[in-house]
């Protein structure tokens, strides 16, 4: 008896999805901090923000990329204002990530080694000292306070950090087999294909519809901290390039296109991730860390 008359002997279609829906989202369930934009909040250097003129210890080097220019701020987090109760993250702190703008990559590697650190740094500053300004960054390194063209970021915008829970995504290389194995599980059926062979099958009448469910219900193409990496053409993890002493497990940032058009674009509505080992990051090093973006 085929795969789809058995599920005809059982609930209805609509109960079979959310079945396996269901069983995904126990096994895959994760919390992320996702990134609400406030643009009715004028931006200061204190903010949790994208773009702007970032805040800086004047006793510090400001950030420069390979061929000297200084680096553009992508985005900072304010640890000291935003409530993150997961211990892996910094407890107090801002959190910087510059790129250059002086290069069409955005500051990404042409040679596949994503964590060379040459056009792209992260920048982490224990303590705040809240009587520097604006005024006095801007003079000392000689910072434009306009965006730049060439950045991602199209505007300066704060915001503020939302836990929510999150799933693994269809489109992750690690779904089939999951999916695989929740269908196995609930209705003891051996399915040896990719979900879309089943959901948006002519036989699973209105297939399409049902897919579009799974697919929507557990997307991880968002702008957030922690939760799962989305990828549009492929896992950097996987290039040859990449160092493999320790796993990069953990989305340090991922900032999304699509759930933020008007603030970021990345090439043709892509995506930008920074990944990073848990042990680092628990530790607050930010020295190894991946850094990519692609579109489709």
């Amino acid at each position: 008896m085929g795969i789809f008359n058995i599920f005809k002997k059982q609930k209805s279609k609509e109960q079979l999805v959310d079945l396996l829906i269901q069983f995904i989202k126990n096994k895959t369930k994760k919390d992320a901090y996702t990134i609400n934009l406030l643009p009715e909040i004028s931006p200061s250097i204190f903010h949790s923000k994208l773009g702007g003129i970032p805040y800086w210890d004047l006793d510090k080097e400001f950030p420069k990329d390979q061929n000297g220019n200084f680096m553009t701020l992508l985005c900072q987090i304010n640890f000291d204002k935003e409530e993150v109760t997961e211990s892996i993250l910094p407890q107090e702190g801002i959190l910087q990530f510059f790129i250059s703008t002086d290069d069409p990559y955005f500051g990404t590697s042409d040679d596949y080694n994503y964590t060379n650190n040459k056009n792209f740094r992260i920048i982490y500053h224990e303590k705040i000292n809240e009587q520097i300004t604006k005024e006095q960054i801007i003079q000392k390194y000689n910072l434009s306070d306009s965006q730049p063209d060439s950045s991602p970021i199209l505007h300066e915008v704060c915001f503020s950090l939302k836990k929510e829970t999150v799933y693994l995504s269809p489109i992750s290389e690690d779904f089939t087999p999951l999916f695989q194995q929740a269908v196995k599980e609930i209705f003891n059926i051996d399915f040896e294909d990719e979900y879309y062979d089943l959901l948006d099958d002519k036989h699973f009448d209105n297939g399409k519809t049902y897919g579009r469910k799974l697919r929507t219900e557990l997307k991880s193409n968002q702008s957030y901290l922690l939760g799962y990496p989305y990828f549009c053409q492929g896992d950097p993890r996987q290039s040859p390039n990449t160092p493999q002493q320790k796993p990069f497990d953990t989305v340090l940032l991922q900032l999304d296109s699509s759930t933020n058009s008007d603030y970021i674009m990345w090439g043709d509505m892509g995506i930008g991730n920074f990944l990073i080992n848990s042990e680092d990051l628990q530790n607050c090093d930010f020295s190894n860390v991946i850094y990519y973006w692609d579109c489709d």
